[in-house]
């Protein structure tokens, strides 16, 4: 991508995480189950074209189950903060917004119950002993 083009998409992006920062308080007060629902935006990611904008988010507090439901609804909410998104953007077309779940915070859970999971063996840190010895480093 040319480095002009990659500058005004970041730019974009960045004027859409601010503008839904903005929004998303207003509209999800009209749907009981987003109302009181904290919700973090982790990413947004635009296509070449910038008409589509997959943004990430991190529902607080839920099962995975209840966060899929919660999702949904979320989705529910995008002709609502097109429109109003459509009052603030200055680009030609509003892009048709996407909610996903932040997948870097399910891997973090993955990874922490594969931790979890590991024997007392497995978990028993290493001794000094075992750790390779740098001449450099400074003792105390």
């Amino acid at each position: 991508m040319d480095p002009h083009k990659a500058k005004r998409h970041a730019r974009i992006a960045e004027h859409l995480r601010v503008l839904l920062a903005g929004l998303l308080p207003k509209v999800l007060q009209w749907d009981p189950l987003l109302k009181n629902q904290r919700i973090s935006m982790m990413d947004i990611k635009l296509s070449k074209d910038s008409g589509q904008a997959k943004i990430s988010v991190w529902l607080e507090g839920t099962s995975q189950e209840e966060k899929l439901i919660r999702l949904k609804h979320l989705n529910a909410m995008v002709p609502k903060l097109r429109s109003r998104l459509a009052a603030s953007l200055t680009t030609k077309y509003i892009p048709t917004l996407r909610f996903v779940l932040d997948e870097s915070y399910l891997f973090q859970e993955k990874m922490a119950t594969l931790f979890r999971n590991l024997s007392p063996e497995e978990r028993a840190p290493l001794d000094e002993e075992s750790l390779p010895k740098d001449e450099n480093k400074a003792s105390f």
